[in-house]
C-alpha cells in the first residue's frame, strides 16, 4: 500500500479488514503503531502544557501579579 491510502484510525482499519482491503496482522501493526503514536502525541501535550504553566506563574511571581 501507498503510505497516503493507510488507515488513520482504528475504526478505519477495522473497516479495511472487513471489506478485505488489509489483513489482520496488518491491522494489528497499524492499531499498536497508532496507540502508541496516540500515547507519545499526548505525552507531549502533557508535557507543553505543564511547562507553558511553570512559566507562566514564574513570570506572574517575578512581576508580582497574583
Amino acid at each position: 500500500m501507498a503510505s497516503s491510502s493507510r488507515p488513520r484510525f482504528p475504526a478505519v482499519t477495522i473497516a479495511m479488514v472487513l471489506d478485505k482491503r488489509t489483513t489482520g496482522m496488518d491491522a494489528v501493526g497499524y492499531i499498536l503503531a497508532q496507540v502508541i503514536g496516540d500515547i507519545g502525541a499526548a505525552a507531549v501535550i502533557m508535557v507543553t502544557a505543564m511547562a507553558s504553566t511553570e512559566t507562566v506563574s514564574a513570570i506572574s511571581r517575578r512581576s508580582g501579579i497574583r
